[in-house]
């Protein structure tokens, strides 16, 4: 071959008149290389001798067309081994080789060849079919040098920079991908998306962001706005592989602000969503969740005028959801709501029409985080954190404001959780409000009953929590339960309702407003008749009473009673009716109808007979009948009373009634036996020990003293028995001693008595009275004895008998007025006068000594009335004293009596009525001395000559 191409060289230099031969030769060969493949193989043998012919005439042919013909039988064995090669037939290595050295001839020997540029472009096509890239690579980059006008410039320049980004020699591949895109030929856009990864790979992001994008510039599919629209032909699915690249380039450039710096100066607007949204998906499927959301966050806050903005919002909201991220979801969702709600800047001067499902999905997420922050509530509820639970009710608060603003329609179901949420947190009157709204809007159903409900509730509890409204909370609670009941009345918790408004008006003591709202309830109730309507008429009842309309209550218990079948709640109302007639019987009372009020008395027997109501109100009646002096039938009532009551009260105040009932008829001995009751039930010291005295004191007037006695004893044995009470009981026992003539134990008693009081170290003016008692029982002993005693004719023995008894008299009596005790000074000093003037009357009809002269019988009578008149002195003079006391404030019967006899005595001075009131006011106004009693009555009493 090399013998052959040096001949065909030297003949190059020969003859050109061939050159018509050898152009019919190209003619030829082009016709054979053009052809199919199957022809090729079909033709064979014609291409073989063509060949050879061509190359005989390049043998026999020498002179200037040699490297034409060389040239010429490169391109033949070219195209045999192109044709070999596809066949897998003949030699290819050895044939492609030659194709190479032909071509290197031409270019090594033939510098002027004309058609050296396609000997080049030929070579380098050799060069790199063969496999050697480099030599190849070398052989095109001299055909730019030397030719860079070539028609073989673009597809050159593609190939050396395919090389150089092959070798990694991105700088060198941006050079020749730069000349194809310069020459804006067919392979602009794959040097654009080349030379975007030249730069890619040599990290120059911003560079290779802006050869991705003009590659998309030049593709058919790459103006698309949304990535997931691209065709899926080849030009779409080109697009979709330059997006893609562009996103991972952003990727690595910083994401977020990378896209944000780069679309801030370049004027790309139609591909930036697309990438924006290919970026975060992009971020989404590598697991970068916040990544992705920022992204379209990005986009927002950078377009938030666009039309898709509302879009890609809540594709950020269904991003966090799907990787259940809740607390970013929340806020992106939040900032949903706010930028897109109904009266927000984004939709003025827009139509929203086109926009529906927009609307709808803001009014949708804006109920959803009413809900969620109201489920959030609750949950914190059970935690002390209070700042997060007004968090939570703020946002929740917020939201359901805001979404029954702005959607009026079918909003009844929302306003009620939000009301509910206002009563969870005792905001009872907001929430009452909105609850009304929710049963003004819907109209008669099951929600608005349960709001109706609610609304009761809400008003319950403001009744209860008001202090000092003037009852304004407690009437509207009373108007919204009336207006739910009439409206509702079989709601589930109507009933509930009934029963708590009738009981709270009444335990709020509106018994006026209790009777109509009992009225209410029986006429709404009336027809299913069970405890509600019971409770009903039982508070009309109690109210009744409350506002003492005791015949009406009467009414009304009676109808209660009639419906109750519950035996104990049946017995209760009976009680309440039993009161009302109590309470009836008093206001006949008052107003004079006794016999009526007996009667409705007697009547509560017939009601609960047996029971203690009845005894009581056989008490009551027993005692209106004790006032009209029917005392028979009186003590029957209190006998029953007596004995079969359980009320300790009134059982004592029955046997009482009965003993003073008995005490006043003189029946002493029953009246004793039921002091005696007394006193063993008595529940206080005090009423048994004045019992016991009294059951004494009354077996002493009775024809049992003995029994008196031991009674007294019994007293006494008390060891809570005041010193003045003990003193009185032993006076009254020494009295009943001395009736059946224990007169020696009595005046033992008495003078122990007198003994214990005067050493009794807090004795007082009490304690001094008993025992001036017992002092003036003893001198009237004294005195009795002293008046017992006559003077006979034995006067000699029987005058110093008297004498003696008369001293002990009146040393008795001076004993009483030793006390100073006005009324007994009194008494003590009368009766001092009366004994002076007994003794003068026993010496004036003594009887006469026998034996007597008339004459010795005159001088003994002249001195007889000599110690007579001497003695009625001694009384007049102390009787005189007496009625001194009276101008101290001692006025008694004894001062009167001493008056009496001083009027016998001396008439002119004392005997005129009209005289004694002046002769009392002179004692009252007179210069009398002002001292006690006792000083008027020092000298009083004297001796016995």
């Amino acid at each position: 071959m090399m013998t052959m191409s040096l001949s065909l060289l030297s003949v190059s230099c020969g003859n050109s008149l061939q050159v018509k031969t050898l152009a019919d030769i190209t003619n030829t060969q082009s016709e054979v290389a053009t052809a199919s493949t199957a022809k090729q193989v079909a033709a064979v043998d014609v291409e073989d001798r063509r060949l050879q012919s061509y190359i005989d005439y390049a043998e026999n042919n020498q002179g200037a067309t040699d490297f034409v013909a060389l040239q010429r039988l490169a391109e033949l064995k070219y195209t045999r081994w192109k044709q070999d090669s596809e066949l897998a037939e003949g030699d290819s290595d050895q044939t492609i080789s030659d194709v190479i050295q032909l071509y290197n001839t031409i270019r090594d020997q033939a510098k002027d060849y004309p058609d050296m540029e396609q000997v080049l472009y030929d070579l380098s096509r050799a060069y790199l079919d063969s496999g050697d890239a480099e030599n190849g690579h070398k052989t095109l980059n001299t055909l730019m040098l030397s030719y860079p006008h070539s028609d073989y410039a673009e597809e050159s320049y593609l190939r050396l920079a395919e090389y150089a980004y092959l070798k990694k020699h991105y700088r060198v591949a941006v050079e020749h991908y730069t000349k194809v895109i310069e020459l804006a030929g067919q392979y602009q856009e794959i040097a654009y998306y080349k030379r975007g990864w030249s730069h890619f790979k040599s990290s120059r992001y911003p560079q290779a962001l802006t050869d991705f994008i003009a590659a998309l510039e030049s593709n058919t599919a790459g103006s698309h706005y949304v990535a997931t629209s691209l065709t899926d032909d080849k030009a779409g699915r080109k697009a979709l592989d330059i997006y893609r690249v562009i996103v991972t380039t952003l990727s690595y450039d910083g994401g977020v602000e990378s896209i944000e710096q780069y679309f801030s100066t370049t004027a790309t607007e139609k591909y930036n969503r697309a990438i924006y949204m290919m970026l975060a998906e992009y971020y989404l499927e590598s697991g970068r969740t916040s990544d992705a959301a920022e992204v379209y966050a990005s986009y927002i806050a950078t377009h938030t005028d666009s039309e898709h903005a509302p879009y890609l919002q809540k594709r950020i909201i269904e991003i966090y959801s799907e990787a259940g991220f809740s607390e970013p979801m929340l806020a992106a969702m939040e900032s949903y709501v706010e930028r897109y709600r109904p009266d927000s800047r984004y939709w003025s001067g827009r139509d929203k029409a086109g926009f529906k499902d927009v609307h709808d999905d803001v009014r949708s997420s804006t109920r959803k985080l009413a809900g969620f922050y109201n489920v959030q509530r609750e949950a914190s509820a059970k935690q002390p954190d209070a700042t997060e639970i007004r968090r939570q009710h703020k946002k929740a608060k917020k939201y359901y404001s805001q979404y029954l603003h702005y959607y009026t329609q079918d909003n009844a179901k929302v306003r009620y959780q939000f009301a509910q949420m206002l009563f969870d947190d005792r905001r009872y009157a907001l929430a009452r409000e909105q609850f009304r709204k929710v049963v003004a809007t819907v109209g008669p159903s099951e929600l608005a009953a349960d709001a109706a409900y609610a609304v009761v509730y809400c008003s319950d509890r403001l009744r209860l929590a008001a202090s000092e409204d003037g009852g304004v909370s407690a009437q509207r609670y009373v108007d919204d339960a009336l207006a739910y009941l009439r409206q509702y009345p079989e709601h589930s918790n109507a009933v509930a309702v009934a029963r708590a408004l009738v009981q709270s008006v009444y335990a709020a003591g509106q018994y006026e407003l209790a009777i109509t709202v009992a009225d209410e309830v029986i006429r709404l109730y009336k027809q299913t008749p069970g405890d509600l309507i019971i409770l009903a008429y039982t508070i009309k009842a109690h109210s009744q009473f409350e506002t003492h309309d005791y015949p009406l209550a009467e009414e009304t218990y009676d109808k209660a009673i009639r419906l109750q079948r519950d035996a104990q709640l049946k017995a209760e109302l009976k009680k309440n009716l039993a009161a009302a007639r109590m309470q009836h019987s008093e206001q006949l009372q008052q107003s004079g109808h006794i016999d009526e009020a007996i009667t409705l008395l007697l009547s509560i027997g017939t009601i609960m007979p047996g029971t203690e109501y009845a005894l009581k109100a056989d008490h009551r009646a027993a005692i209106l009948l004790s006032q009209q002096k029917k005392d028979d039938q009186a003590e029957s009532l209190w006998r029953e009373v007596a004995h079969s009551s359980s009320d300790r009260l009134i059982r004592s105040d029955a046997i009482t009634r009965l003993a003073l009932l008995y005490q006043q008829q003189g029946r002493a001995a029953e009246s004793a036996s039921m002091y005696q009751r007394l006193a063993e039930s008595a529940d206080t010291a005090v009423i048994r020990n004045q019992a016991q005295l009294e059951a004494a004191r009354q077996l002493a007037a009775s024809d049992e003293p003995k029994r008196a006695i031991r009674m007294y004893h019994v007293f006494l044995k008390n060891t809570d028995v005041s010193f003045a009470d003990r003193l009185n009981a032993r006076l009254e026992m020494a009295k009943v001693y001395w009736t059946i003539d224990y007169r020696t134990r009595s005046s033992r008693e008495l003078e122990s008595l007198i003994a214990d009081e005067q050493s009794y170290q807090e004795r007082d003016d009490t304690t001094a009275a008993i025992a001036a008692d017992a002092a003036m029982l003893i001198a009237d002993r004294a005195i009795e004895k002293f008046e017992r005693q006559r003077l006979d004719s034995r006067l000699a023995r029987n005058l110093p008998r008297k004498k003696q008894l008369m001293r002990s008299a009146l040393k008795r009596l001076n004993r009483v007025i030793e006390y100073n005790i006005g009324e007994l000074t009194a008494a003590a000093t009368f009766k001092i006068a009366g004994v002076y003037e007994d003794f003068g009357k026993a010496l004036l009809t003594a009887e006469k000594p026998a034996g007597l002269s008339a004459f010795e019988l005159e001088q003994y009578m002249l001195r007889l009335e000599e110690q007579v008149y001497s003695f009625e002195e001694k009384s007049i003079s102390i009787h005189r004293k007496n009625i001194e006391l009276i101008s101290l404030g001692v006025y008694n019967v004894w001062t009167d009596k001493s008056l009496a006899r001083l009027a016998a005595y001396l008439p002119a001075e004392f005997d005129r009525q009209e005289q004694n009131s002046d002769f009392i006011r002179s004692l009252d106004t007179g210069d009398w001395q002002n001292s006690d009693v006792q000083s008027y009555h020092e000298t009083t009493v004297g001796g016995v000559s």
